[in-house]
C-alpha cells in the first residue's frame, strides 16, 4: 500500500475512493474499504482510502495514526491518502468534490449513507447524484452495517471501551482492543510483593478502557493489566504484570492486547491485601488463557 499525504505529494490517479475518519477501522469501515477495493479491481482503477492527519473530533481515539495505517493496509487498498485536516476543514462541499475529481482522480466514490463532508458537514453523497455530469463520478452507497442488533459505529465502540467492555468491543472491531506504549520506571511496589509490573506510558490521544483489572496479552505473553489509582497513594497508573516473565523491559515498547475485564479497581488496607487480590487476578487470567 502506497501512503501519500496532501498537501505535499501528487495524488492524481484514476481511482475508486472511500473517505472517512476510520477511527478503529471497525467492521463497518471494513465493509466500505472492501467494496472500494473490489470495485477498483473490477474496473481497472486504483483503490484509495482517504483519511485525515488530525482527527477532527475532540474525543480520544480508538486507533493512533500508525495503528490506523496498519489496519487499513491489511485490507488491501492500493493507496492511503492522508489529508491535513486543517488544510481542508473549511472547504465547502463543492470544493471537496472538485478536489476528488481534479486532484485525486476519483472516478467512483464508495460511501455510507450518513457520510458528511465539507465545512460544517454540509455535503452528502447525494450531491453527486444531483449533478452527475459536473463531477463525472459514480457512487456506491452501502447500507450501515448492523451486527449483533446494533449499527456498528466508532462512537458506539468508544462507549464500550470507556465502560470497560473490551470483550464486547472486540466483536465490532474485528480484533481485540490494543494499546502500545513505552515502559517507564516504576516504584517497585509490585516487585516487593512478588508481582513485578511494567508501567506503561500510553499515547496521549489514545482512549483508555475504564479503570479496572484486565486479562491481557503483553507482547504476546499472558498478563494482567491494572488501570486506575495505584496503591498506596492513589496516583493514576497503567501497570502490566506479565505472568511467569523475568526481566527488565524498562524503555522498551509494550503492546497490550485487551481480552477480558476481570474486576473493578479496589482500595487496599495494606500490601498483603493487595498481594492476595493480584494473586487471584493472575489465577483468573491463567484460567482464561488456558481455556482460550
Amino acid at each position: 500500500m502506497e501512503v501519500l499525504r496532501y498537501p505535499g505529494q501528487d495524488i492524481l490517479m484514476p481511482s475508486c475512493v472511500t473517505v472517512g475518519n476510520f477511527d478503529g477501522v471497525h467492521l463497518g469501515h471494513r465493509v466500505l474499504i472492501d467494496e472500494c477495493v473490489q470495485f477498483a479491481r473490477r474496473h481497472g482503477l486504483a483503490s484509495a482510502v482517504m483519511t485525515f492527519e488530525k482527527h477532527p473530533g475532540r474525543e480520544k481515539v480508538l486507533t493512533t495514526a500508525e495503528e490506523k495505517r496498519d489496519l487499513i493496509a491489511a485490507l488491501g487498498p492500493d493507496r492511503l491518502i492522508i489529508l491535513d485536516y486543517d488544510e481542508v476543514k473549511d472547504w465547502i462541499p463543492r470544493r471537496f468534490l472538485d478536489f476528488l475529481r481534479d486532484e485525486v482522480g476519483a472516478k467512483h466514490l464508495v460511501s455510507g449513507p450518513d457520510h458528511r463532508f465539507g465545512r460544517y458537514g454540509a455535503g452528502s453523497p447525494a450531491m453527486l447524484l444531483e449533478d452527475v455530469d459536473r463531477w463525472e463520478m459514480g457512487l456506491t452507497v452501502l447500507s450501515p452495517l448492523r451486527f449483533r442488533g446494533v449499527f456498528v459505529k466508532s462512537g458506539f465502540v468508544r462507549g464500550l471501551i470507556r465502560s470497560g467492555e473490551v470483550e464486547e468491543a472486540a466483536y465490532y472491531l474485528g480484533y481485540h482492543y490494543t494499546i502500545q506504549g513505552k515502559v517507564v520506571e516504576g516504584r517497585g511496589i509490585g516487585s516487593d510483593i512478588g508481582f513485578p509490573t511494567a508501567n506503561l506510558l500510553p499515547p496521549k490521544e489514545k482512549l483508555l478502557p475504564a479503570d479496572g483489572v484486565y486479562a491481557v496479552r503483553a507482547n504476546g505473553m499472558p498478563a494482567v493489566c491494572h488501570i486506575g489509582p495505584r496503591f498506596p497513594d492513589g496516583d493514576f497508573g497503567f501497570e502490566v504484570h506479565i505472568i511467569n516473565f523475568v526481566g527488565d523491559i524498562t524503555g522498551q515498547t509494550l503492546k497490550v492486547v485487551f481480552h477480558k475485564r476481570l474486576r473493578d479497581t479496589m482500595e487496599f488496607s495494606d500490601a498483603e491485601e493487595l498481594r492476595t487480590h493480584i494473586s487471584a487476578d493472575v489465577a483468573q487470567a491463567k484460567e482464561y488463557f488456558g481455556n482460550g
